[in-house]
């Protein structure tokens, strides 16, 4: 069910990479949430029977026994909104969170030829670094993507295995939990192969461990690790349930290190947790690459998850470029983007290749690759976006579809067809054809899918009838099809002489092969930027293989280069440095551990971080212009400050004062954020009405300004005056990141 689900999607969603090589395939986030799936995370009390009647209340089925402990993804009944199902479920007893299935929408000289193209490995002083250390075959760093390609000659030698499980054997020999993982595990689909069907995670593999010095291709920040292949992104994106089972994987396999360039706008609470039961391993998180727009985002206004969790194992990493400028793209964050590091241009390793690759945005390309024709042929472009389709915006092909009916229903008695000019699979093998698909036909009518070695004979490989939403088909091509001077793809409609239909629409076809002639190309985006930070951190393991995870994370913020392009961006307001991290590590005896700090990572928004109290009728308003800044020394004691001016104001009085100032103390390096957030909408998110937030480069008292947003000022403006909370978070350098939430109420 969950393979045949994900098929519904389209293609890879949650990895956040920008191609800028000839013939790559742009990596698409088309749908918030696995449809037909949610989480749900049960209390440790609760009895078996107990869960089940919970599911049958819904008459959901358990599709999958996640490795977080007591929670399950289960399968809804078609016609099921994940959304309202999550609500209904969260309602019942025993049952501690339910949420839908979230997708992240897929960051001494070596003697490798390609090294010079490296230029980020110079900017963030890797030479030196490496007179340092070159990294260890015993450190362990976990790639959370879309896999690895495993024959690569720059990647197969730094390839994890777990010498304690016997593959393809159906056992689970070592007794993790997993059956056949010697070679890492895909999550995403369910199965023990985890091989690259995008390239993401492979060119994301290569700068954190591409083998160094071996006089081929390119190097890695580390030349020697140990690669710990997690497939968890898919066609249909990086799944929350997939990416759960991923961190806890790396978690319980003794990862020291593990990257996620991806990220989505779902806050997934089982993907929070299993970063919290993973508090021994670091993981280096990308930032995210803006919206549709393609400019980067405030994260710290619209949050983008797992960077904004703000966990004391998590690192989030904006994208620099070769002038140290923050990348058009990049995400940026004063309190929850970390640091930069470099994104663009950034050459590495890399197996697919794409003989094919239409969108059918051009007529002009249209015609000078594919062929029509056939009795009653009718297909063409049409620009006919949405026909068929539901719940999901595609806004990768709005001018375009190739259809066998544009603009009417099809004809009877056809037998037409579109073909692709003849492209070539020599020196390529482990060929996959995807594409989207939507049509309404009458009995009796089709559409299929063909392939012809030489534009005679034709296999059929797949035939759709009847009426289908869009949907991302994905068709593994066999052995006979590769190494191949030239392959035809066709699509065929076929009608008989009674009743019609609305037709069938194609989109985004792909024939993406693996090849290993000269397989490394450039990629662009916060994806390519996070496993610089992801490498150097193997690197200081690696040194000193003691180190806590707080040693490693103080020694990569504290060492930044500063930039002025990130200063007030990120809390670091630097890039990257592994020469001056490796610099301190070598000279720095190692930190004492601060013992944990008893406060939740996050709290509720709903949830006041306090007993309730009695509230006091507002005195007065105050005069404008006559409030003291007052001066907290903690989140909570800023939240209650915050409140206590606000009880002073009416809506209309806090829409002409769009400024409020505040002081706060600080003992140790760190970013203090406040946020106003109004009540929540219909989509459960609450809108954001002021902010303000503060960097402390050292231990101090400061001012601080909290300015309400365009949208406060409105808000206010209309008298509104309900359903506020503030939030206030500091998160510090070393240490755990501190939130406090309260009520709000004016006058």
């Amino acid at each position: 069910m969950r393979l045949a689900r994900l098929a519904l999607l389209c293609a890879l969603a949650g990895a956040l990479a920008l191609p800028n090589s000839a013939g790559a395939v742009p990596i698409r986030a088309d749908r918030a949430f696995v449809p037909g799936e949610v989480i749900v995370r049960f209390d440790g009390d609760t009895s078996a029977s107990e869960r089940a009647k919970v599911r049958s209340g819904q008459r959901a089925s358990v599709e999958e026994r996640l490795l977080v402990e007591d929670t399950q993804v289960l399968d809804l009944p078609d016609g099921t909104g994940a959304l309202e199902a999550s609500r209904e479920l969260e309602s019942q007893p025993g049952v501690r969170y339910a949420e839908p299935n979230w997708l992240a929408q897929p960051q001494a000289l070596p003697n490798d030829p390609l090294y010079p193209s490296l230029w980020a490995m110079e900017r963030i002083g890797a030479p030196a670094a490496w007179d340092v250390s070159t990294g260890s075959p015993g450190t362990r760093i976990a790639v959370l993507d879309s896999g690895l390609a495993r024959r690569h000659q720059d990647l197969g030698p730094n390839e994890w295995q777990n010498t304690g499980e016997v593959a393809a054997n159906g056992l689970d020999d070592d007794g993790n939990g997993v059956i056949d993982d010697r070679f890492g595990y895909d999550f995403a689909n369910g199965d023990s192969d985890p091989t690259d069907d995008d390239g993401h995670g492979s060119h994301v593999a290569g700068t954190i461990g591409a083998r160094g010095n071996n006089g081929y291709g390119v190097a890695g920040v580390n030349w020697q690790a140990q690669l710990m292949t997690l497939k968890v992104c898919g066609f249909a994106g990086c799944p929350a349930s997939a990416q759960a089972q991923g961190i806890a994987y790396a978690g319980r396999m003794g990862a020291r290190v593990a990257n996620m360039s991806l990220g989505g706008t779902g806050l997934s609470t089982a993907v929070r947790d299993a970063l919290n039961a993973a508090p021994n391993t670091l993981f280096v998180v990308s930032a995210g690459n803006g919206g549709a727009d393609g400019v980067g985002d405030d994260v710290d206004a619209s949050p983008v998850y797992p960077c904004a969790f703000g966990q004391a194992n998590v690192i989030c990493v904006a994208a620099s470029t070769r002038s140290d400028a923050r990348a058009g793209f990049s995400n940026y964050g004063l309190s929850t983007v970390d640091l930069a590091a470099p994104g663009v241009e950034i050459n590495s390793t890399r197996a697919e290749t794409y003989p094919v690759s239409e969108s059918f945005e051009s007529p002009t390309s249209f015609a000078s690759r594919w062929i029509t024709g056939g009795i009653g042929n009718d297909w063409g472009l049409e620009a006919y976006p949405g026909a068929g389709f539901t719940g999901t915006q595609l806004s990768d092909s709005p001018a375009g579809l190739c259809a066998d009916d544009p603009g009417a229903c099809y004809t009877n008695n056809m037998n037409a067809f579109a073909r692709h000019l003849p492209r070539s699979t020599e020196d390529k093998d482990n060929c996959l054809l995807v594409y989207d698909y939507a049509g309404g036909h009458a009995t009796g009518d089709s559409v299929s899918v063909e392939l012809s070695p030489d534009g005679a004979s034709w296999t059929t490989l797949r035939t759709h009838t009847g009426s289908l939403s869009r949907r991302t088909e994905a068709i593994v091509l066999g052995p006979s099809w590769w190494g191949r001077p030239g392959v035809h793809l066709r699509f065929r409609v076929q009608t008989d002489g009674a009743g019609v239909g609305g037709g069938g629409l194609i989109d985004n076809v792909t024939l993406r092969c693996e090849s290993y002639v000269n397989p490394f190309g450039q990629l662009a985006g916060t994806s390519m930027a996070s496993p610089h930070v992801a490498g150097v951190a193997g690197l200081l393991f690696s040194q000193r293989p003691s180190a806590s995870v707080a040693d490693v994370r103080a020694a990569l913020l504290e060492t930044t280069d500063p930039v002025a392009g990130f200063a007030g961006a990120t809390v670091t307001g630097g890039r990257l440095s592994a020469a001056r991290a490796l610099a301190r590590f070598a000279a720095a005896p190692p930190l004492p551990v601060p013992p944990p700090v008893a406060m939740p990572l996050l709290l509720p928004l709903d949830a006041p971080s306090e007993p309730p109290e009695v509230v006091q009728d507002p005195p007065p308003p105050p005069p404008l212009g006559s409030l003291a800044p007052p001066t907290a020394s903690g989140p909570l004691s800023l939240a209650r400050a915050f409140r206590q001016i606000l009880a002073g104001f009416s809506a209309r009085d806090l829409s002409a004062r769009p400024r409020l100032a505040f002081r706060y103390r600080s003992r140790v390096r760190g970013v203090v954020a406040a946020q106003l957030l109004g009540p929540r909408g219909r989509g459960g998110q609450r809108p954001l009405l002021g902010r303000g937030a503060g960097r402390f480069t050292r231990p101090a008292t400061r001012a601080v300004a909290l300015r309400l947003t365009r949208q406060g000022i409105a808000h206010f403006g209309a008298g509104r005056r309900r359903g506020l909370v503030v939030r206030v978070t500091f998160r510090p350098v070393r240490g755990k990141t501190r939130t406090a939430t309260v009520r709000v109420r004016l006058r």
